[in-house]
């Protein structure tokens, strides 16, 4: 084999170092299902479990939690196992503040747009959270996490007192 064998043979495998490993992708339907709420906080995850309906192996499995672990979405605890990390006041409090600051600044954005559908947004966001607040009310965490997603510019209720920061 020659040189130049070698390095287009090299070339042509370029596009498979593109492709996520499989303990990424282990960790995407982790967080997913951490994110949606299938998973809830304090959840021990059972490598064998996991790693059984999965199909991947317990090293693949422990990359996938250490790469969650390091984005805050799991704790390990020694001798006990990974769990599902509970979020404490002042995580839920960063959060919110955090989304105050970014859903703000959308909705300003949005009462900018001179799209027609733009104009009901301020009505549909209210009409989101008023049906995920109804969710939360008869016990469904997971649903609400789901409902939540579109509905996350919905605006605080001090700001509805506030017509003019929607348009």
């Amino acid at each position: 084999m020659t040189a130049a064998d070698w390095a287009e043979r090299l070339s042509t495998a370029r596009p498979l170092l593109d492709r996520a490993s499989t303990a990424e992708l282990v960790a995407d339907v982790l967080r997913e299902n951490v994110i949606d709420g299938s998973l809830p906080p304090g959840t021990r995850l059972s490598e064998e479990t996991i790693g059984n309906l999965l199909g991947v192996s317990r090293n693949t499995l422990r990359e996938a939690f250490r790469l969650l672990s390091y984005e805050n979405l799991l704790v390990h605890e020694l001798h006990r196992g990974v769990f599902v990390r509970k979020l404490a006041a002042a995580d839920v409090a960063d959060i919110y503040a955090m989304r105050r600051i970014l859903e703000t600044a959308s909705v300003r954005a949005a009462g900018a747009a001179t799209s027609p559908t733009w104009k009901t947004t301020p009505r549909r966001l209210r009409a989101g959270r008023d049906e995920t607040a109804r969710v939360l009310r008869n016990g469904g965490g997971a649903t609400a996490g789901r409902l939540r997603r579109p509905f996350a510019l919905a605006p605080h209720r001090s700001e509805e007192a506030h017509p003019r920061r929607l348009t």
